[in-house]
């Protein structure tokens, strides 16, 4: 087998993604339920560091930062699981180590992981030398998550089947946000059982033929119900100025849009004061991005977390 060339070391940046609507249909017979949404990548990021190992072989991975609590290392997260498939594809050894400092929180509906994996499987498929990696790892991202394929392009995409089927959307007029998360985890696992059981016999209802932006979020009712640090983050938001106001995928993180740059930070002090009721509760001010997983040129490191 032949080991991975390329840098002694590289940092890439991993953008989180919003979804700017969310309307979710009937579960499928591999347990997954057909999608209809748009992702929007968006500048708040995990910073991955991809270099050789210190011991020459294997794989190493380890996960830091003010977000790492609870995210597993080694073989159960998910980027390493990414340098597996690929390597077991092309087959390489694998001979590197993989950081990832965690700055997007987990079970918030941004993709942290998702991205993560995404930023691993390009940056590895550079090393090998894999021909075209931004358009042949599209199965392999798919084989590993439904998000990973999407951070793979970034910027709008419109989405179908699990959310692995893309087409280029729309980029939102009102680039500038503000992200909460009310300081809880949301399981998507459990968030769509839960959809499930409050449309009951309704489940199995098809997606509409035809959906816009108006639409919302499908989890916004259930989850802020189920989890009320959710809703009342979605209700703080929707209560200025925003164009947009959504909960990003099956939460428990929300955003807002603006028209303008100086209309969000108008609104900061606000969504600031009415807050504080939320221990744990974080804020973000982002733009939108028009890109997704890449790596980041030693000059412009300081811009990796962005």
């Amino acid at each position: 087998m032949r080991a991975a060339d390329g840098p002694a070391r590289e940092v890439w940046v991993a953008p989180a993604k919003v979804n700017l609507w969310l309307a979710v249909g009937p579960r499928r017979a591999d347990g997954f339920h057909e999608v209809d949404t748009c992702y929007q990548a968006i500048d708040l990021a995990d910073r991955i560091v991809i270099s050789r190992s210190s011991e020459g072989t294997g794989l190493d991975c380890v996960v830091a930062g003010e977000f790492s609590a609870g995210v597993p290392e080694a073989e159960g997260n998910l980027a390493a699981r990414a340098a597996r498939l690929l390597a077991a594809r092309t087959g390489h050894d694998l001979r590197v180590a993989i950081e990832i400092e965690k700055r997007v929180p987990a079970g918030a509906g941004l993709a942290g992981a998702s991205s993560d994996a995404a930023a691993v499987l390009l940056a590895l498929a550079r090393r090998f030398a894999v021909p075209d990696p931004e358009h042949t790892l599209g199965d392999l991202a798919a084989e590993l998550g439904a998000d990973v394929p999407f951070f793979l392009v970034g910027g709008t995409q419109r989405a179908g089947g699990i959310g692995d089927q893309l087409r280029p959307g729309t980029a939102p007029a009102e680039r500038w946000g503000i992200l909460v998360w009310p300081g809880v985890v949301v399981p998507t696992g459990e968030a769509y059982g839960w959809l499930d059981a409050e449309r009951g016999d309704e489940a199995d209802r098809a997606l509409p033929p035809s959906l816009g932006g108006g639409r919302g979020n499908d989890f916004e009712a259930v989850v802020g119900h189920r989890v009320p640090a959710a809703g009342r983050t979605l209700e703080v938001l929707a209560a200025g100025p925003a164009r947009l106001a959504r909960m990003s995928g099956s939460g428990s993180a929300s955003f807002a849009l603006y028209a303008s740059e100086a209309d969000r930070e108008g609104d900061l002090p606000r969504i600031r004061d009415e807050m504080t009721d939320l221990a744990g509760a974080r804020l973000w001010p982002f733009e939108c991005v028009g890109h997704g997983v890449r790596p980041v040129h030693p000059r412009r490191s300081n811009l990796a977390a962005r």
